[in-house]
């Protein structure tokens, strides 16, 4: 007895699984609007009949193009950079030199000199790097939240060229002794007193970035894409990408939870079915 029971519960688990079985099998054997497959390569002739546009689509720009576009953008770019108050003359930078007898016009014609440096703006090597990553002539200087000035961002020190520019004007001067000047390390006191501001100019790029067009036009609906027998274009390959996405829907699908139309179309493959039987 137990046994015809064992055998019914198999054999209806059997039934289920098959059924489940050929349920998914149905789904995925269902045709799809959402199809592209066309292989096509630039250089390659269009092996397929004539494609006519089945809709208005925009042509979207390749990902070399918007970068050359967005590069070439980024050249009227000019960044925001923030000043800080920094010491003419740290009051260590002799302190910490005491076995050098330094007088007080050493010291002061070394404050002379920052206070040059410090006028023009002192930037750290990693800014001075990233500017010139950017590509930038120019910047613009605040204090605070008031624009000063706009500068000249080559004109910048950092502290390393800073203290060469105190070490140049040194030899100018008869009267400094330049061996004696260089025992006091100086460039280890030179903090910059600009850097960038990273909020601000990250908008700035976002704002140009954004400004430049994804898309290069449209093609309207029946306007012909390409022969049989065409050989594609770098251009007719733009094109054809464009229908492609456009067909395929990838944005929309990236976005959009596709979940109501597979538990739909599960369920009306379950109902014919059921009817069926």
């Amino acid at each position: 007895m137990k046994g015809k029971i064992l055998s019914k519960r198999i054999r209806y688990g059997v039934y289920v699984v098959s059924v489940l079985l050929v349920v998914v099998a149905t789904y995925f054997l269902l045709p799809t609007d959402d199809d592209f497959s066309h292989y096509f390569e630039v250089g390659k002739p269009w092996t397929y009949d004539e494609l006519m546009a089945p809709k208005d689509f925009a042509v979207f720009k390749s990902d070399e193009q918007l970068e050359m576009e967005r590069a070439e953008a980024l050249k009227e770019l000019e960044p925001y950079l923030v000043s800080s108050q920094v010491s003419v003359l740290n009051s260590q930078l002799f302190a910490d030199n005491q076995d050098v007898n330094f007088s007080d016009r050493y010291k002061s014609w070394v404050a002379d000199r920052l206070r040059e440096v410090y006028e023009i703006g002192v930037i750290s090597l990693q800014d001075r790097q990233e500017l010139e990553r950017l590509g930038v002539s120019s910047a613009v200087l605040l204090e605070g939240h008031n624009v000063v000035e706009k500068i000249d961002v080559k004109r910048l020190f950092t502290p390393k060229t800073a203290y060469d520019y105190v070490i140049e004007k040194s030899n100018e001067v008869s009267w400094i002794d330049n061996n004696l000047l260089q025992t006091a390390n100086i460039g280890d006191y030179i903090k910059p007193n600009v850097e960038i501001d990273r909020t601000k100019t990250d908008d700035a790029i976002k704002i140009i970035v954004d400004g430049v067009m994804l898309t290069s036009g449209m093609v309207q609906k029946g306007e012909k894409i390409v022969d049989k027998g065409e050989v594609i274009t770098d251009e007719k390959y733009q094109i054809l990408k464009s229908l492609q996405r456009a067909v395929e829907g990838e944005e929309e699908f990236e976005q959009k939870s596709n979940l109501w139309n597979v538990v739909g179309n599960v369920v009306i493959i379950i109902i014919l079915y059921s009817l069926l039987f």
